[in-house]
C-alpha cells in the first residue's frame, strides 16, 4: 500500500517528527509504503529572510500542487494536519473528490 503524508513542514520541523516521522518505520514495518510530502522544504524552512522566503514558498506551493496532482499512483492520504496552510482544506476537498481515501 502506497501512502502520501503531506503535511506544512519538514521533517526539521518538530510537528512533523512527533506527530508523523516517528511513525514512518511501523508504517513500513506493517506493509506500506509512506512518502512524506512536506510543503516546506528544509531550506525555506530554516530561513529569517522573508523575500527569499516568500519566494522559495511559491516554489514549494507549485511543488505540493504536483505532488497531489500525482496522488493518483498512491493507495491513500495520510494528513496530519493541512494539506495547505493557507486554503482552508481546499487541497484535502480535492483529494477527497479524486476517490482517495484519507486518514
Amino acid at each position: 500500500m502506497r501512502l502520501l503524508c503531506p503535511g506544512p513542514m519538514p521533517v526539521e520541523g518538530a510537528g512533523c517528527r512527533y506527530r508523523l516521522a516517528q511513525y514512518l518505520p511501523a508504517l513500513r514495518a506493517a506493509g506500506t509504503a509512506p512518502a512524506l510530502a512536506a510543503l516546506h522544504s528544509a531550506t525555506a524552512f530554516s530561513l529569517a529572510q522573508w523575500g527569499r522566503k516568500a519566494w522559495l514558498f511559491t516554489l514549494d506551493s507549485l511543488r505540493r500542487v504536483v505532488a497531489l496532482a500525482g496522488s493518483r499512483n498512491v493507495d491513500g492520504a495520510l494528513v496530519y494536519r493541512e494539506a495547505f496552510p493557507i486554503s482552508s482544506a481546499l487541497l484535502e476537498r480535492w483529494l477527497a473528490r479524486s476517490g482517495l481515501p484519507i486518514i
